[in-house]
């Protein structure tokens, strides 16, 4: 049988550096990996570099694909439209401007900005919308529907929620004269 002293939960609790733990998923791989370096180069290969390795990895594979200039091809007007929807809404209550940035403070609050905030309530679930703290509180939700279906006409099934609510309340405070960001 091979013993594997390495796996994920070794990394995180140093202090169980003595402890072997066998993986069957990995029982295939690791006696091919001590015929090819030998037993002593494995028992001495550094946990960090070793760890090292593993997450670069990782993160290589699960690189987010963000960028300023994400919907530049497939929604190329779209900070345009989110911009004269805002533009309109703040021209007629300047209050939405503060609306709108509280409505993405309270959608990122809690489980990060996913536009949760947005949801109704359905038969087998309680929506974001109505919960105690949301609840005849928030405001903004008419005009990201009206950037929503605006957007919709002009790229179908393309731009998320969570980025139109990042970009309404970068717009709302630039068009209320406070600073602007990249979104």
């Amino acid at each position: 049988m091979a013993f594997v002293r390495f796996n994920l939960f070794y990394l995180a609790r140093p202090r169980l550096n003595h402890v072997a733990v066998y993986d069957p998923k990995l029982a295939s791989v690791w006696p091919a990996l001590h015929a090819e370096i030998g037993e002593e180069a494995m028992a001495s290969f550094p946990n960090g570099f070793l760890a090292l390795a593993i997450f670069s990895l990782l993160a290589i594979a699960a690189r987010a694909q963000l960028s300023p200039a994400f919907y530049a091809t497939t929604c190329p007007n779209l900070q345009s439209i989110v911009r004269s929807v805002i533009a309109q809404v703040v021209a007629q209550e300047p209050r939405m401007g503060a609306s709108m940035i509280r409505l993405f403070f309270h959608d990122c609050f809690v489980n990060g900005c996913d536009a949760s905030v947005l949801l109704d309530d359905t038969p087998t679930m309680a929506g974001e919308k109505n919960a105690m703290g949301n609840m005849n509180s928030l405001r903004g939700y008419e005009a990201v529907d009206a950037i929503k279906s605006r957007v919709e006409a002009a790229c179908r099934a393309t731009v998320s929620c969570a980025d139109v609510v990042a970009l309404a309340a970068r717009d709302s405070v630039s068009l209320l004269g406070g600073p602007s960001w990249t979104v």
